[in-house]
Formats: C-alpha cells, sequence, structure tokens
C-alpha cells in the first residue's frame, strides 16, 4: 500500500504541469480560465470534503511535496458520469505552500481531470481547479458555469452573449480572476483584428457604453487595486469621473517601497479627471523618464515625480 502511494505521488509530480500546455494561446498568460475548465474538466461536481488525508511518501530524501486524497460527497453533477456518490481527487502540496486547506463539511465546486496515469481524478488546475472559499462564491461560480453552458447551446452567432458573460464574470470579484485574460486578450484582439492579420479573437469583444460602466463601477467597488482592476480600467475607457481619483491616489500612496503596476496608468487619470494645474506636466515629465532614466536611477527619479504628484493632489484635497 505505501509503495503504491510513493507510486502516485510521483507520477502526480510528473504531470501536474499539463494543465499549463492545454491553455489558449494568449498575450497575457493567466490561471486557466472558467471557460478552459468548463471546456476541458472530465468530470464537474458541486459536493462536500468529507475527509482529508495527507500522503507523504517515505523517501531517504527529504522532501518538503506531499499530496493531499480529498474525498468528496456529490452533491449535483455538473458535467461527467461518476458511478458513486463520493469520488477521490488526489492534490499536490507542498509543506511551505500548505493551500488548498479545506474543512470537513466545505462546500465545494470541483473542476477534475481524468488522469489514466493515476487512474483517479486530481483538479484541472491546482490553485483554482476547486473553488471552495465561502458558499456564497461556489454558488456564483456554480451560476456563471450553467450560464455558460446554456449559452454554448445556443445556435446562431454566440460571441455577443459570450461577451456578456465575460463582463458578467468580472464585473464579480469572485469570478474575476478566472476570467479577466479571457476577456481583455480577446477585447485586444477585436480592437487589432483591422490593423493586424495575426489578430484573431476567439470572441468578438466589442463593448457597449453600458458594459464599459458596469466595468468602471466594479473597479469603484474594489479595495485593493491590481492588475485586473487596471485591464478593467483600459476596456471602461476615459469616462473622467472624478469617483475613481481617491481610489488612484490611495494606490499610489501605498506603493511607494515599489511602485512598478499601474501608476502612469494612474497620473493619467487621476490628471483627465481632475484637470489641477501641473498635473499634466508631471505625466509628461515621468513618461519621458522611462525612456531616458534606465535603471535604479530612473526608479529613484520617478518614484521623486510620483511624491511630487500625491504631494500636488493632497493640496488639492485629494
Amino acid at each position: 500500500m505505501k509503495q503504491a502511494r510513493i507510486i502516485i505521488y510521483f507520477i502526480l509530480v510528473a504531470i501536474v504541469v499539463l494543465p499549463i500546455s492545454c491553455r489558449r494561446k494568449a498575450k497575457f498568460n493567466g490561471p486557466p480560465t472558467l471557460r478552459d475548465m468548463c471546456d476541458r474538466s472530465d468530470l464537474i461536481v458541486i459536493g462536500k470534503a468529507i475527509s482529508i488525508e495527507k500522503i507523504k511518501p517515505k523517501t531517504e530524501i527529504p522532501i518538503k511535496d506531499y499530496l493531499l486524497k480529498l474525498q468528496i460527497q456529490i452533491l449535483t453533477n455538473i458535467k461527467g458520469d461518476s458511478d458513486n456518490d463520493t469520488i477521490n481527487c488526489y492534490i499536490l502540496s507542498n509543506e511551505d505552500f500548505k493551500r488548498p486547506q479545506f474543512i470537513n463539511g466545505e462546500k465545494l465546486m470541483a473542476f477534475l481531470r481524468y488522469s489514466k496515469e493515476l487512474k483517479a481524478f486530481m483538479p484541472f488546475s491546482l490553485l483554482f481547479g476547486i473553488k471552495y472559499h465561502s458558499e456564497e462564491s461556489v454558488d456564483i461560480c456554480e451560476a456563471r458555469t450553467l450560464e455558460y453552458y446554456k449559452i454554448m447551446k445556443q445556435s446562431g452567432d454566440i460571441s455577443a452573449r459570450l461577451s456578456d458573460w465575460l463582463v458578467r464574470c468580472v464585473e464579480d470579484s469572485i469570478t474575476r480572476g478566472d476570467e479577466i485574460y479571457d476577456l481583455y486578450n480577446n477585447y485586444l484582439d477585436t480592437k487589432n483584428e483591422k490593423a493586424s492579420h495575426n489578430s484573431k479573437p476567439e470572441i468578438k469583444v466589442v463593448l457597449s457604453l453600458q458594459q464599459q460602466q458596469r466595468l468602471y463601477e466594479a473597479v469603484l467597488k474594489t479595495e485593493f487595486l491590481t492588475f485586473n482592476e487596471f485591464y478593467m480600467l483600459e476596456m471602461a475607457g476615459d469616462i473622467g469621473d472624478e469617483r475613481i481619483v481617491p481610489l488612484l491616489a490611495r494606490y499610489l500612496r501605498k506603493g511607494e517601497i515599489n511602485r512598478t503596476i499601474g501608476v502612469i496608468e494612474s497620473m493619467r487619470r487621476i490628471c483627465n479627471s481632475t484637470k489641477i494645474d501641473g498635473c499634466a506636466e508631471l505625466v509628461m515629465e515621468y513618461e519621458a523618464s522611462e525612456s531616458t532614466k534606465p535603471g535604479y536611477e530612473g526608479t529613484q527619479y520617478r518614484n521623486e515625480i510620483v511624491s511630487r504628484f500625491l504631494i500636488l493632489l493632497g493640496n488639492n484635497g485629494y
């Protein structure tokens, strides 16, 4: 029995990276999308975690990797078939990185693929293949999944319906990370299709003013900005709404140690929304320095520009 567990462990280590090669080619590689997992999972279930067993192979060489054997009681079968009311799912984990951590009785949604080598199920994606953070998040993921399958069964051109489905996923913080790259990459490809023969969107994403406003309003509800929200702002366009200014200013102030993500985008949008005298000049100075002042000294120089920009905002009540 122990020998079998060791064999299972090493097979899983060898094949756990396979989902990466299955991803669609995109300008920005993120985690597997919800759409990917809907299309390519062998089994999708809503269930409860009923037992979690840690399996660590005994070897002469100390290793921190181990397997979690997660037993799931199936409540709802969304895709694929299972012969039993329970299934076992094997998940690679690590002593230094102990997620995912499941609780007995916890509701979850599992996107699983069948491993012929293991003769068992494993998550489609190590980190994103099982949704379990809260019952609300599971319910929302289930709703989006069922909506997707309903759209895919419809006849005719479904691009507009898929595009709106992507917006619906992204405007909700629970499914934002699952579909932001899908929406953004197809948005870019659609936008650049006429200019480049190499730009062929899988889904034509032509956002209406209402959809742009939905993305913008979703950003306003966000406490901490990431790449995701800056992609959303880009797709929303320059609305010129001052409500975004406190959020962007707070982002710039909290990024004093390592200003890298969304700095110039924040400065431009603040400048366009407030029309404060002196802002435009600082934006131009920052942009010019990116090509004329590389390296550490350039970074320090740009940080000083941001500091002056924030002082200017503070003097104007932001």
